[in-house]
């Protein structure tokens, strides 16, 4: 038995290290990898004669000259790498179950990711060393998820045999990664353009400005309506541009002389800006609507026209619970603990210390996060047996890995942590949704690897009471317009909110008595909407298919989300259904789209 053991895992663990060598990740920022704070850490360790670890007890961390990055991969999965400071390659894989993407929670019954099912994933991979079978579990207890797949926080604890082996290999990943911005592009389109009397071609001239120093490709078209057609041509724009921060790109591009000429008048010009991100694999687009005059000749002058729609750009809304209001960290060690260096040490809210705290795994588990003023950071998790809500009550027996049946207890930081046993005792506890931690009052006791030396220490959290969630209003006004260039529908949109946040609208339009399906369509827009003060855009529905929009009445749908920033991860949808009588306007004096002042 034990020889057919050792052939599956030589030819089990090439195939895996085969499928490994073949994954190409996406999504992590190129130099974002190399930026774990010193406080990221990978620990892996093995029963004797565990096949990865050798038994033996590893621990990684830039601290000691260790490079971690953790990314997404091509795959969904959520890899950390790691190259330890003597040139050799780890890694450590964790997959949600099926599809379902990886988030805070409890994953039992894991195995090796590639062709996982509707398991969950987890895999180990030491140098020239893998397992063709995985049986584990793991548990997810912090995730923040930066743009395009790169990871900027994980925090989450393992078990798993390999290759059916009896010999347990458990280990630890945080890694905490500064965040990172997106690349983001925005066009702006001349007001004027000129027609070749002889060719036919309109010539149109724009710009394009960058955040990151980036190659950038242009498209654009053109469109007008003559006679009741709505024609649309595309423009020839070629070749990438070199774009520099605060150093506009020009562009300019012309229609085809074989194509029906615009006529002398209002045109709307649609440009699309594109560049790959420097910082993520992704490339990032911008579009922009205007609406030019063209003339035969260049006009003297042009009467101010209405219409750059700048491109919207979604900022990211705060993900995580409001910092704890009031609180009391303090413990101290005997001689010989590794973790407090047998000093005390403490940390309060009122002393100007950055505390972070919040529940997770349904009530299971509460976790605080101090960010000191002497520049140490702190970490303490206490969470109940697995299944079982934390209540108020003695935890013995506690451990600081998962382990079927028994609490869970670990203070760590400073870039110190071990492997602990302990029990803590909460006396007042106060859970609330999404997270919220009201009232937590604990004493808890933990030793590293068994040691005789003991921590000891006390929490108190007290915050106000928990944060009502947003809410959301969407209104539109009984009449809107439509351009008589462009055949868009310009609807006047109020949105309320009862928190300061980022609402993402669109919009859909209906006409058609045939059938149901809308006719007008609006990109998504982002509306900055401040607590208690009606907001009002002007958002443009474009034609997406036939019949255009008459005089007369339709129905407009829209669709606000929005994230609640007060709680991780939230998000408030809205939509409405309202009747709407629409009548044609001249383009040309449409006010630009954008936020009126809020009624006094």
């Amino acid at each position: 038995m034990k020889q057919v053991r050792m052939m599956w895992r030589v030819f089990g663990g090439a195939a895996a290290l085969l499928a490994v060598l073949c994954m190409a990740p996406v999504g992590p920022a190129r130099a974002g990898g190399d930026r774990p704070s010193s406080d990221s850490v990978v620990r892996l360790s093995g029963d004797p004669g565990e096949y990865l670890t050798g038994g033996r007890a590893w621990m990684f961390s830039p601290a000691r000259g260790d490079r971690l990055a953790a990314y997404t991969t091509t795959r969904g999965e959520l890899r950390v790498d790691v190259r330890d400071s003597g040139g050799e390659d780890w890694a450590v894989e964790l997959a949600g179950p099926g599809s379902i993407p990886l988030a805070v929670g409890e994953y039992p019954d894991a195995v090796r990711p590639a062709g996982r099912g509707q398991a969950p994933g987890l895999a180990v991979w030491a140098p020239g060393r893998a397992c063709g079978r995985v049986n584990g579990s793991f548990t997810v207890t912090e995730l923040v998820r930066g743009p395009h797949g790169y990871i900027e926080r994980i925090a989450a604890v393992f078990r798993m045999t390999c290759d059916a082996s009896p010999q347990v290999l458990t280990g630890e990943v945080r890694v905490v990664a500064p965040p990172m911005a997106e690349l983001v592009l925005a066009s702006v389109v001349d007001r004027t353009a000129v027609r070749s009397p002889g060719t036919g071609r309109s010539t149109f001239t724009g710009a394009v400005t960058c955040t990151k120093s980036v190659a950038v490709t242009v498209w654009a078209q053109a469109r007008q309506t003559v006679g009741g057609e709505l024609l649309r041509r595309p423009l020839s724009v070629t070749g990438d541009r070199g774009c520099r921060p605060g150093a506009p790109v020009k562009w300019s591009g012309s229609t085809a002389a074989d194509f029906t000429p615009f006529a002398d008048g209002r045109v709307e010009v649609e440009v699309t800006a594109a560049a790959d991100d420097p910082d993520f694999l992704v490339r990032e687009t911008a579009r922009s609507r205007t609406i030019v005059t063209v003339a035969a000749v260049p006009p003297a002058s042009v009467a101010a026209l209405a219409g750059n729609a700048a491109p919207s750009v979604a900022h990211a809304v705060g993900r995580r619970l409001p910092p704890v209001a009031a609180g009391l960290l303090e413990f101290s060690g005997d001689r010989g603990d590794s973790v407090s260096l047998g000093r005390k040490w403490t940390y309060g809210v009122s002393a100007g210390d950055r505390w972070d705290a919040h529940h997770f795994l349904a009530g299971n588990a509460v976790k605080l996060d101090v960010s000191g003023r002497d520049s140490k950071s702190w970490t303490l998790v206490m969470r109940a047996a697995s299944g079982q809500r934390l209540r108020v009550g003695r935890y013995a027996d506690a451990v600081g890995g998962d382990v079927q049946g028994r609490p869970f207890l670990d203070l760590s930081g400073d870039g110190r942590a071990c492997a602990t046993t302990g029990e803590f005792t909460i006396t007042e506890l106060r859970l609330t949704a999404h997270g919220y931690v009201e009232r937590l009052a604990a004493d808890f006791t933990q030793r590293c690897n068994n040691s005789a030396s003991a921590l000891r220490g006390h929490v108190l959290i007290d915050n106000p009471p928990q944060p009502p969630d947003l809410t959301l209003g969407l209104s539109l006004t009984p009449s809107a317009t439509f351009g008589d260039v462009s055949a868009r529908a310009y609807l006047p949109v109020t949105v309320t909110c009862s928190k300061s946040t980022e609402v993402r609208l669109w919009a859909e339009v209906r006409q058609s008595r045939e059938d149901n399906l809308p006719q007008l369509e609006s990109d998504q827009v982002t509306i900055a909407c401040r607590a208690g003060e009606p907001t009002r855009q002007v958002v443009e529905a474009d034609v997406i298919r036939s019949p255009l929009l008459i005089a007369g009445p339709a129905k407009v749908t829209l669709h606000g989300h929005a994230a609640d920033p007060d709680y991780a991860e939230v998000t408030i949808r809205s939509a409405t259904t309202l009747p709407v009588l629409f009548e044609p306007v001249i383009e040309q004096r449409q006010p630009a789209p954008s936020r009126a002042p809020a009624a006094a």
